[in-house]
């Protein structure tokens, strides 16, 4: 079966994705680990706020990372986590 992952937080719910994710109960699925590394550079990494254009809507905290797995909902398994990603990334 191929493998599809979602990001999950310390309460259960998942990451919806994008620049600025929520948490939900359905959340975003990606593909691939490579999707979810995307995604992890784009929201997570620490030059983030290097590129940061969304200043018209305020003063935003850049989201952390802590206790975020990337979880392969096809098997319910703990693939990695989303610090172990950046750790890679630098």
């Amino acid at each position: 079966m191929t493998p599809v992952y979602k990001i999950r937080d310390c309460s259960g719910k998942f990451s919806t994705g994008g620049r600025w994710p929520r948490f939900t109960r359905l959340g975003k699925c990606w593909n691939t680990l490579g999707h979810i590394r995307a995604h992890v550079r784009q929201t997570y990494s620490k030059h983030r706020e290097t590129y940061d254009h969304d200043s018209w809507r305020g003063v935003r905290e850049v989201p952390t990372a802590d206790g975020l797995e990337v979880v392969d909902i096809t098997t319910g398994e703990v693939v990695t986590t989303v610090a172990k990603l950046l750790e890679e990334m630098s």
